[in-house]
């Protein structure tokens, strides 16, 4: 592995949510891509002056994945209350609805 990381999680109580439900202490980032997880101590060597090294001691670190999409119906009922978007088929037709 070469280059420098641009972030390193170190000693942190790490879930892989892998089939083996492993536990690691250690995980690498580099453009926006975990290439790292494993123990603290193998991952020392991989740090450089350029590494941003976060340790916490002790903090759970979790895998996720974030869904930042709406449904245009679920839109309309948690952010307007009263709008019925259920039948509406066309663009024009959403805006006209949810304009006051």
């Amino acid at each position: 592995m070469e280059g420098h990381f641009c972030h390193f999680f170190k000693k942190y109580f790490t879930y892989t949510a892998d089939k083996n439900r492993s536990i690691a202490e250690a995980v690498a980032i580099k453009k926006k891509k975990i290439i790292f997880v494993g123990s603290g101590a193998d991952g020392d060597s991989l740090i450089d002056d350029k590494t941003e090294v976060i340790n916490p001691e002790g903090k759970l670190l979790l895998p996720v994945f974030i869904d930042s999409h709406m449904h245009p119906a679920m839109s309309a009922i948690l952010l307007f209350d009263d709008v019925d978007l259920t039948n509406v088929a066309t663009h024009k037709d959403y805006l006209t609805k949810i304009r006051y």
